[in-house]
């Protein structure tokens, strides 16, 4: 049985072990300047990349290439690190608090 059969599964188990992590993924923005750069872009874009992987796999059903649990974890979790990469400026924007 897969441990992330939802993704709400996923999110509860974030919250659970890390509830700071948690918090600054969802509020994160995805980047610095380009596509999502807002907060909680990081989630937006992440379930964006997520929806994706699921319309691929329902037009390719007998793949198995991935998983439901990997569609789950590789969509939402693909740019795990941005959640404590980028600082907000005072003017709103994000700067990288870290190369990565």
């Amino acid at each position: 049985m897969n441990q992330f059969s939802t993704k709400q599964q996923l999110f509860d188990y974030m919250k659970q072990q890390n509830p700071e992590l948690y918090k600054q993924y969802i509020n994160a923005p995805a980047a610095a300047r380009h596509h999502s750069a807002y907060k909680g872009g990081l989630l937006r874009h992440s379930t964006n990349v997520y929806n994706r992987l699921l319309e691929w796999k329902m037009k390719h059903p007998t793949d198995t290439t991935l998983s439901e649990e990997d569609i789950i974890i590789v969509g939402l979790l693909h740019d795990l690190c941005k959640a404590v990469t980028y600082k907000r400026n005072m003017d709103g924007s994000h700067r990288a608090d870290k190369d990565l």
